[in-house]
């Protein structure tokens, strides 16, 4: 796996979370109902914890979420307790938009494990 920070993550975002994992950033293309993302990850520190992690299409009026994905890195076959600091993870995530009302979305990702979410903390604190 490549260490250090990635320099072609189309949509930066550079949030943290829990001091663990960073987000660098994501790049998106749609086909038909399909949005397949890809999503960049970094390890902060280490930790003997395995999370998973979620992404949510919402709708940013009604907080519905007629589309989500929730996993661990890589399809469960590289949990976060194996990362090493510095390590840079990307997953491609497909969301299927097919019964998504037509509308204007967001999407949010976060990390969590059976007992919580982790912290998120962009840039800007």
């Amino acid at each position: 796996m490549p260490t250090g920070e990635p320099d072609d993550v189309p949509n930066r975002v550079d949030a943290d979370f829990g001091g663990l994992v960073r987000f660098w950033g994501y790049d998106a293309q749609r086909e038909g109902n399909a949005l397949t993302l890809t999503l960049t990850w970094g390890a902060l520190d280490e930790t003997n914890a395995d999370y998973s992690f979620f992404v949510h299409l919402f709708d940013p009026q009604t907080e519905a979420i007629p589309v989500q994905v929730d996993t661990m890195p890589h399809g469960y076959t590289h949990p976060t307790s194996v990362w090493i600091p510095s390590e840079i993870v990307t997953d491609e995530v497909t969301l299927d938009m097919s019964d998504a009302p037509p509308g204007v979305y967001r999407l949010a990702v976060g990390w969590y494990d059976t007992a919580n979410r982790l912290p998120a903390v962009d840039a800007a604190g």
